[in-house]
């Protein structure tokens, strides 16, 4: 079921963003404003709830999945982790580019097999070539 409200809240957005689009795309002399801070706000509001959706929705999938799966006793459970992980510090650094994540990458380092270690060292790299 919350999947279904984020696709829907992602709908709403998307039409609101067209909506605004439209209004913005008209001569000032035609433009409503007061449409277009409606617009705005409600945008800069389904935005909101989506980000603290998403990252709901992240957390409880590390929670539930990642902190129990990256011991795994196959390597390849493991690595698969690792490198998600390191796609999640990648493409949402503001939520999992944190020590509470970051210790992970570091303990696999450790880890007793080549795949594993080689996983969390490329998970680093693609932090670091990050541009800021």
């Amino acid at each position: 079921s919350s999947g279904i409200n984020a696709e829907y809240g992602q709908m709403d957005l998307e039409n609101t963003e067209r909506q605004l689009e439209t209004e913005l795309k008209k001569g000032q002399a035609k433009r409503a404003f007061a449409k277009v801070e409606r617009l705005q706000s409600k945008q800069r509001e389904l935005r909101s709830h989506l980000d603290g959706f998403l990252t709901d929705f992240m957390s409880q999938i590390f929670s539930g999945l990642f902190v129990h799966r990256y011991r795994d006793c196959r390597a390849e459970i493991r690595s698969i982790c690792i490198q998600e992980l390191g796609h999640w510090m990648k493409h949402l650094p503001s939520h999992f580019l944190k020590d509470q994540y970051l210790k992970y990458v570091g303990w696999t380092l450790h880890d007793r097999h080549a795949e594993v270690r080689l996983k969390s060292v490329l998970a680093l790299q693609g932090l670091y070539m990050i541009e800021d």
